[in-house]
Order: structure tokens, then sequence, then C-alpha cells
């Protein structure tokens, strides 16, 4: 039998490994889209990469609560897909190596999401253990990430805030220029040698190292330029997203660059509006560089705070800065508004959409009563079948896959196109066990004909797998042998077609 737990860790490796895979394939169109844009504005790269990042985020819990809109695709296609998205169709028990079809079927941990028969599978044993190195990583990560944002919390609260009336008056002009309230804009200053930074949402610091009181003016303002830029654009709320999306999927090569990226272009566009705000670009790259050799950030920090200058991206920012055939227009609303329909008119399509074969393989039918006529065979017989059929109905809705066993005979067997068969009680126990934990509400049953073979009955029909709300599942033909057992009609073949 398959408990509660084992379906739990089911469906949350089938949504880890579903989302891991759509999330890459966002990856790769916003990767596209950055490429096809690398003649536009870094804030333009940003705001995609940014979409990008959110829409990781919400592919997950998106297909938790929306159901899933089956569609029909080439059976390689869905196949592959399934294959890898679907990691609990694994032998079920050690019973069987292939698993039984569940097309179309739900499952407990994840709601709307379908089930097809894989080619490539994962032993179930071992889902545990991998939804647990999930878990780990990410709760290892989100800690790291948590606990940088603590030190620099602590550290803005140790920095001072003592009033220097040039540097002061530096800040506004800078906040006024580029439509800042002067009321968002909070200087603190700290005796570490720290890249200057942007720290808080609600209240924003920028939090600068001390040894910014002995440069120049015209440094000094292309550095309040640069962190004041960071609080117009939100870059601390994009950056917490990115280290949330990294700790998530931390084991996803796609994630980590797409953060690097963002990050990349997040610097970039503040470079550009120190730029665009009158500085020289030779002197803005002379203390870029000057910054980065003298001071640094760690890390932890760069990934929970937007910090102006580290060396592993230096270079690249020196060229942009240089490079005067860059473009360095902003981010207008028209083309924040773009970006995130764009992102919307991709994501939901992910979240929802569920690719499955296009023809629909057999699913083992439940019960429902007999009606056929009992012209070849005794009204006693036609009668003994049909409770046996009541009876299965009735294991059916209690999700009793033991009961449900028990109406076949000892050496019973099922046979489906997409399994080795299926033999004895406990097979089918299993069987059956798998169907109710992945949401089989039942099955209806049209017998054509009931004829008798020697001293069994053949019973020929169509079967219909059905959802809790009555949406059709599939839809097979069947050969059932019936076998008396103690005096008692049993299941003794059940054969499935397409």
């Amino acid at each position: 039998m398959i408990s509660t737990a084992d379906s739990a860790f089911v469906g949350w490796a089938q949504l880890l490994v579903e989302s891991t895979l759509k999330a890459s394939l966002l990856l790769f169109i916003a990767g596209a889209a950055a490429l096809a844009l690398s003649r536009s504005s870094a804030a333009v790269r940003h705001a995609v990469w940014a979409t990008a990042i959110v829409g990781v985020l919400l592919i997950a819990p998106l297909a938790l609560v929306l159901p899933a809109i089956p569609v029909r695709s080439p059976d390689a296609v869905a196949g592959a897909w399934m294959g890898y998205a679907h990691p609990e169709n694994a032998g079920m028990g050690g019973q069987f190596s292939s698993p039984p079809d569940t097309s179309g079927l739900r499952t407990a941990a994840s709601p709307g999401r379908a089930e097809t028969p894989a080619s490539t599978t994962w032993p179930r044993s071992l889902l545990p253990a991998l939804v647990i190195v999930w878990a780990s990583g990410a709760v290892i990560l989100a800690c790291c990430f948590l606990s940088a944002g603590l030190r620099l919390s602590r550290l803005a609260r140790q920095s001072s805030s003592a009033a220097e009336p040039s540097i002061d008056r530096v800040a506004l002009e800078a906040a006024e220029h580029l439509g800042v309230s002067t009321a968002r804009v909070h200087l603190r200053w700290t005796d570490r040698e720290l890249t200057p930074m942007t720290w808080g949402l609600r209240r924003p610091l920028l939090i600068l190292p001390l040894a910014c009181k002995t440069w120049d003016e015209e440094r000094l303002r292309q550095v309040l330029v640069h962190e004041i830029g960071h609080i117009l654009r939100w870059d601390v709320l994009t950056q917490a997203l990115s280290s949330a999306a990294c700790a998530l999927y931390w084991f996803n090569p796609l994630v980590w660059m797409a953060a690097r990226q963002m990050l990349v272009e997040r610097e970039r566009a503040c470079d550009d509006l120190v730029l665009e705000s009158g500085a020289k670009p030779s002197s803005y790259a002379h203390g870029l560089l000057d910054i980065a050799r003298s001071l640094g950030a760690r890390w932890t920090a760069a990934h929970v705070s937007p910090a102006m200058a580290r060396r592993s991206q230096i270079s690249g920012r020196l060229l942009a800065v240089l490079d005067p055939a860059r473009s360095r227009q902003g981010l207008g609303r028209r083309v924040a508004l773009l970006a995130a329909s764009a992102g919307a008119v991709l994501v939901l399509p992910l979240a929802l959409l569920e690719p499955v074969p296009a023809i629909r393989a057999a699913v083992v039918p439940a019960p429902q009563v007999v009606t056929a006529t009992m012209a070849s065979i005794g009204e006693e017989d036609f009668k003994a079948i049909g409770a046996v059929y009541d009876e299965w109905k009735s294991a059916v809705r209690r999700r009793d896959a033991h009961a449900v066993s028990l109406l076949y005979t000892a050496d019973g067997m099922i046979v489906v196109p997409v399994m080795p068969p299926i033999g004895g009680r406990q097979a089918v126990a299993d069987m059956y066990q798998y169907y109710f934990d992945n949401g089989l509400a039942g099955i209806e049953v049209h017998t054509e004909e009931l004829y008798p073979v020697g001293d069994m009955i053949c019973e020929l029909g169509t079967s219909e797998g059905l959802t809790s709300s009555g949406r059709v599942l599939s839809t097979n033909r069947y050969m059932t042998l019936w076998k008396k057992d103690e005096g008692k009609w049993h299941a003794h073949r059940d054969y499935f077609v397409q």
C-alpha cells in the first residue's frame, strides 16, 4: 500500500520538477528577449530579467491554486515531458517495473496536475530523499540570505546618522534631480570598509563608508546619484525576489544566471542614471575602479542589497560606461507595463497548461452496476456479478484498495498496454491505492455482452475514467473474465485496450 506521506512526497516532487522545467523554459525565453534587446538600455533588459524572476516565483503557486488545462500533444513530446516532470511514475511497492497509467488523474498534493506514463522514471523510494535534499538546500541558502540581511540591519543600526551639511546638500540635490522624495533619502555612516550600498524598503538607507568624506564633490555626487537610483527603481525589492528564487531553485543554474544578469543590468542602469545626470564617462569610470579596488562587499551582502562596486563585475561595467554608442534611456511606464503584460502572457499558460498524449492509455475501471442482457447466462449468475459490482462500487467510494483486491481471485491479473501484467491481490491493491491517492473518483462501466466461456463468464464493454466533478479523463474498451472462487464470482482477468 502507498501511505499518505508517500503521496505527499510524490506531489511535492512532481510540483518541484514540473515547476523547474517550466521556469527553465521561461528563463530561456527571457534570455532570448534580453539578447534581442542588446541595443536597448540596461534598464529595459533589467525589466526583462526582473519579470522572469517574478514569473519563476509565481509558476508553482499558480499551478497549485488554479485548475490545469490539459493540452493534447504528440505522444513523443508529452512522454518526454512527463518522464521528467512526473518522477512519481515509478513501480509501486516493488510489484512491477512500469507504472499504471494515471493519464489525467489529479495528485493529492498538487491539485489540478495531470499525470501520464513516463518512459523515464525515478524509483519511488528516492522521492523522500530528493525532496528532503531540495528542502535542506533551500533552507540553508535562505538562512544565509537572512543572516546577511540581519547583519546589514545591525550595521545600519550601529552606523552614525550625524549630519554632514555639505554632503547632505549634495544628496538632496541628487534626489531632486532624479525625482525622488527627499524624505526617502537617509544617509548613514559606517567605519567599515564597505562599498556604498542601499538597504531597506519602507525607509531606505544609504550606507556610506567614512572614506566618502574625503572624496571630492564630483565623485560624491556620482556615488549618491547611483545609490539614490536604486531607491528610485525599487532595486532592494527586486533583489529580494531574486534571492528568494535562488533559494527555492538553488539547484537550477539558469536561475542563478538570471539573478546574476539582473544584478549586472541593475548596476548598469544606475550607471546610466549617473551619466545622464551629466557625469563624464572617464571620470565616473575612474571613480568606479577606485571604489572597487579600495572597498568591497561580501557575496551574501551583495545578494540581499544593491552594492555599488563588486570587483567581479567591474570590467564589464567600465566597458559599458565608456561605450558612447550605448543607450542610456530609463525605464518608462509604457515599457514597464509592456514587460509586465508579456510576463503575465507567458507565466499563466506555463502554470496552467498540462501536456498530455494525444492517445490516452487505459485506466482500470471501477464499479458500476452491470446493464447487459442475461440472455446467454443464467439470471442467478447475472445478479451475482451485479452484486460484486455493488461491492466494488462501495469499496471505491471508501477508497479501500484492499477491499477491491478481494474482489479478484488470488491469482487475478490486470493487463494494460503500458505495463507488464499485474498479478496477485497485493499488486492489485497497490495499483488501486495508487489511483485513489492520485484522485480517481469514479468510473462508468458500460457492459455490452456477457457470455459463458467454459466455467467462466466473459464480459465485454467500455469504461470511462471520471474526476470528482464528473469530467471524463479517458475512454477504454475492456474484457473481464469472471471466475467462481469459493462459491462467489471474482474478477480473474482484466484486459484493457485503447
